[in-house]
């Protein structure tokens, strides 16, 4: 009996058969993510009800030496949800409940497998918000968000994951139960387990359980979409809007043929443009009262004269704002129907974005391929969308090393950083030493091991 077998057994007599699932070739979603770039299937897979189950898994697959992967909902962009090598899976999504809300003290405490929108479901009706939002908020856990610090549009004004993690329950490899924080926004007591495990993409500890900071919900919100004929007004737009007194929320980057590959997948009459426009920036200002949001879209209607756009769309409706943000979530996946692509996530400071898409641009002209440009431009996350479309096999591998390696280097050289909010997982993992030098790889590694001394858990990710 091989080590997996002898493990499975183990589970199997402590929590009973209907904690596995062993057919793998039934499950084939464990395999990727939604990169489609990388796949590997698990052993076995594991779905744990609670920490205690986390914890016994973990202690028998530590005992004897068992790889083990973590799987949130598989939403993720870098590899990092699928197994490397020989590994089992613990699917986290049985980890479902909203434990606790109090309003008293603006928090929520939930389990690692609740659905990023379903938290606002239940918050938003009780007059509270959790603001963090990636794109994938419907299908993707906070799990997977405190694994990745994943933000989304309106990081620009509230923040990422991070700042919203209090308190973390989580489960090293040898079974230990651990609480990273405590039940206050303010902390400083020792060191910040809380702040080293948020954004550690499952290398330390495999979390079931968090209590969030939650914030009043702005009801009233304003959207427009300005429209320029040159990469270099939209981006300077970018800047003016971002420096003014509007405190906009959100404030996002499309390229022209963004919006056209979403038009190919779902034809939408919104937004009719000119044939001459180059790029789109999509921004958002929400306020607590309709006074409030009244004064900001005078100063905010007043501000747009002077950016020089060519077209301008306000949507100040519920349904009309979220016509214009659909068109800005459906980019990622009108694309990924459109073709195999690489997304390569990247943050440079503002004043590098302009200087970023032109290298793409240049890149992609000396390997041949398109590319897609669209993100956060507010505070300098771009998501480059490289496609493969009618590539050779031999030629994508280059593009996936070569050509990305090259966009990693001038992000890295601007002062940026190689992810923004999707992670390192399996596909950046190659390009680390381009932002870190050696040693500071291998302090990352010794803190791995002081948390995870056998390297069994998401081994061979991020560094």
């Amino acid at each position: 009996m091989n080590k997996f077998d002898i493990v499975l057994n183990d589970i199997i007599e402590l929590h009973g058969v209907s904690i596995i699932v062993e057919n793998t070739e039934n499950n084939s979603s464990y395999s990727h993510d939604e990169t489609g770039v990388y796949s590997n299937a698990p052993v076995w897979i594991a779905r744990p009800h609670s920490s205690i189950e986390v914890s016994n898994i973990l202690r028998l697959c530590n005992e004897h030496d068992v790889q083990v992967n973590v799987w949130g909902r598989g939403t993720g962009l870098a590899g990092g949800s699928i197994p490397v090598g020989q590994a089992i899976t613990m699917d986290l999504s049985k980890l479902d409940k909203i434990i606790h809300f109090s309003p008293v003290d603006s928090t929520i405490l939930v389990e690692a497998g609740v659905l990023t929108a379903q938290l606002n479901e239940y918050l938003i009706p009780k007059g509270f918000y959790y603001p963090v939002d990636p794109a994938s908020a419907g299908i993707c856990s906070i799990g997977g968000n405190i694994a990745t610090n994943a933000a989304g549009p309106h990081s620009l004004k509230y923040g990422t994951t991070r700042q919203y993690v209090l308190n973390l329950k989580a489960v090293m490899m040898d079974g230990s139960i651990i609480n990273s924080g405590a039940q206050t926004e303010k902390n400083s007591s020792g060191l910040s387990f809380t702040q080293l495990i948020t954004g550690s993409e499952g290398q330390l500890v495999v979390v079931t359980e968090a209590l969030l900071k939650i914030i009043p919900y702005p009801t009233f919100r304003m959207s427009l979409i300005l429209a320029f004929d040159t990469l270099s007004k939209g981006l300077n737009a970018v800047s003016l809007l971002r420096n003014s007194r509007c405190g906009f929320s959100a404030i996002e980057f499309m390229e022209k043929n963004a919006i056209e590959v979403v038009y190919a997948y779902s034809p939408n009459d919104v937004l009719s443009l000119e044939d001459n426009v180059n790029c789109l920036i999509l921004a958002e200002i929400d306020a607590y009262t309709s006074e409030e949001l009244l004064l900001k879209q005078e100063v905010v209607l007043d501000l747009v004269q002077n950016t020089g756009q060519i077209q301008d769309f306000v949507a100040d409706d519920n349904k009309t704002q979220a016509d214009l943000w659909k068109i800005r979530k459906l980019i990622g996946h009108a694309v990924r129907q459109r073709t195999s692509y690489r997304e390569v996530d990247t943050t440079v400071p503002i004043s590098h974005l302009s200087g970023l898409i032109q290298k793409v641009k240049e890149i992609g002209a000396k390997y041949g391929f398109e590319s897609i440009c669209y993100g956060h431009a507010g505070n300098g996350n771009l998501h480059i969308n490289i496609l493969k479309d009618d590539l050779s096999e031999s030629k994508w591998v280059e593009i996936n090393q070569a050509a990305v390696g090259e966009i990693f280097s001038f992000v890295v050289s601007a002062g940026g950083a190689i992810s923004g909010e999707h992670g390192i997982g399996v596909l950046n993992r190659p390009f680390m030493g381009l932002q870190y030098d050696q040693t500071e790889l291998s302090l990352m590694k010794d803190i791995k091991a002081v948390f995870d001394r056998k390297n069994l858990l998401n081994t061979g990710k991020v560094f």
